[in-house]
């Protein structure tokens, strides 16, 4: 055990923390800011618990910290594996193929779960294209991502692969450049009632489903991210790696039975 009652220091000593919501089936999140207050919920609750930190716990794959208050974890131990479908999205803020093995191995290292059923990639937001509207991008700008995540897969942490956001000839391009296809397309509705025609001809023939989605476009602001953590010192910020969203849903029966983030931010120290 590790031995420490303030954990704001613990924090302040990190150089990332990650920090998992827990089981929000009953909670609904559908803006930044309520996405944002959830976290800061969670960091509250674990730095007001005055006890020890459990070391294997706190520590994660990469060295950081570990916040949460969630006791039970094997979330499929009194069911058949095979009859729960895992799905993940996974945002991402940079294309770095390390923080793509860090984010599907942490949802899967805390789960035990073995394989992640359904990944769904959520570029980075740019300036001119935040999160979640349509996007044109070159394949060879994600190709180190995309490769890792095939890696992945074909050492079997993940099963299927799928993209959000994409035009037409952004999925043509990936589906063109790498032996894995997507088998799925998430599009945000909230931004265009009904998908191009020239995206859902091609998905339709090549057999890639449209799915829907109405995160926010940009679902956890640079500024936001200030607030989930508290400040100990003024020229060190926080910058977001990596967030991830899962769901687990009873197959056949359509019920979900886990849902929750994860969401990993690593310490800068400003000019």
């Amino acid at each position: 055990m590790q031995s420490c009652t303030n954990k704001e220091q613990v924090i302040a000593d990190a150089g990332s923390v990650t920090i998992h919501s827990g089981n929000i089936l009953h909670k609904i999140l559908r803006t930044s800011q309520e996405i944002c207050q959830s976290f800061c919920g969670t960091v509250k609750q674990w730095t007001a618990d005055k006890s020890e930190i459990p070391s294997i716990t706190t520590q994660c794959s990469h060295g950081g910290v570990f916040i949460n208050n969630e006791k039970d974890t094997e979330w499929s131990k009194e069911r058949n594996r095979d009859d729960i479908k895992l799905t993940v999205k996974l945002f991402l803020w940079k294309n770095d193929a390390e923080i793509v093995k860090e984010a599907v191995l942490t949802v899967i290292d805390y789960y035990q779960c073995e394989k992640i059923d359904l990944l769904l990639l959520s570029l980075p937001p740019t300036s001119n294209c935040p999160h979640n509207t349509f996007r044109s991008v070159k394949y060879q700008d994600i190709r180190e991502v995309w490769i890792q995540l095939c890696n992945l897969a074909a050492d079997g942490f993940i099963t299927e692969l799928g993209v959000c956001d994409m035009d037409e000839p952004s999925l043509k391009d990936i589906c063109e450049s790498s032996d894995v296809k997507p088998v799925a397309n998430q599009i945000n509705l909230q931004e265009c009632c009904h998908p191009p025609k020239n995206l859902s001809a091609y998905a339709s023939e090549h057999h890639i489903k449209l799915l829907t989605h109405n995160d926010p476009n940009d679902v956890l602001p640079e500024d936001t991210l200030q607030f989930v953590l508290p400040a100990s010192d003024k020229n060190r910020s926080w910058k977001a790696c990596f967030l991830t969203r899962y769901s687990a849903v009873i197959r056949l029966r359509e019920i979900v039975m886990l849902k929750g983030y994860f969401l990993c931010m690593k310490a800068t120290k400003e000019s």
